[in-house]
């Protein structure tokens, strides 16, 4: 089991919307770059795998223009 805790993000971009689940999180930047990351046994993350994720990993590159997320 994955234990609530803070992390900080650093990124280039500053994050346009974010949001956040018991288990897992997801956020989408400036340049509207999908990121998620936490539990993913079930495939929640959209990274393609069941892997769980301790950092923000890419879903989504900037071209579909996502402008929310909600988890």
């Amino acid at each position: 089991m994955i234990e609530n805790s803070k992390i900080d993000i650093k990124f280039k971009n500053s994050e346009l919307s974010i949001s956040a689940g018991n288990n897992f999180s997801g956020f989408i930047t400036k340049n509207f770059d999908l990121y998620t990351f936490g539990k993913n046994n079930k495939g929640q993350l959209g990274v393609g795998d069941l892997m769980d994720k301790m950092e923000p990993t890419i879903v989504v590159d900037g071209t579909d223009n996502l402008r929310s997320i909600s988890i």
